[in-house]
């Protein structure tokens, strides 16, 4: 869910605390080590707590108009997890394939009556992660 402005990494930088709390930390490892967790064993009902944060997302909020609301939204509309992509201003949703195409409507129709313009792609996961392609490879392909 990409909006018709951008934020600056500058100005998304300079929202943050200069120190956080090991509660804070602690919190975001565990979160951390549930995603990976979840997204291996396939167990994506802990999604939308292992995407909770204390790091980066309740301060960039005031960046992004709407946020909190757009993400209420997106899981009503079947997401099963939010969030804020980077330094925003993306916004990201996880949603199962047999609720993509209802989430893809409903927010449609949802960005259309927010300002600002909203551009919303459903992607799919890369499964083949990250590879090393060699100089003869990439003339082959």
């Amino acid at each position: 869910m990409v909006p018709d402005f951008p934020v600056s990494t500058e100005r998304s930088r300079s929202v943050l605390p200069t120190a956080y709390s090991r509660s804070d930390v602690v919190f975001n490892v565990s979160r951390a080590a549930l995603l990976v967790a979840s997204l291996m064993t396939g167990k994506f009902e802990n999604l939308e707590m292992a995407m909770e944060d204390k790091i980066h997302q309740p301060y960039r909020k005031e960046l992004i108009p709407h946020m909190e609301d757009i993400f209420a939204k997106a899981k009503e509309s079947g997401a099963t997890a939010c969030y804020l992509s980077g330094a925003g201003s993306t916004l990201m949703a996880m949603v199962t394939k047999d609720k993509a195409e209802t989430f893809r409507n409903q927010m449609s129709a949802y960005f259309a009556a927010l300002p600002n313009n909203w551009q919303l792609t459903l992607l799919k996961p890369d499964l083949e992660g990250a590879v090393v392609v060699t100089e003869s490879q990439e003339e082959v392909e």
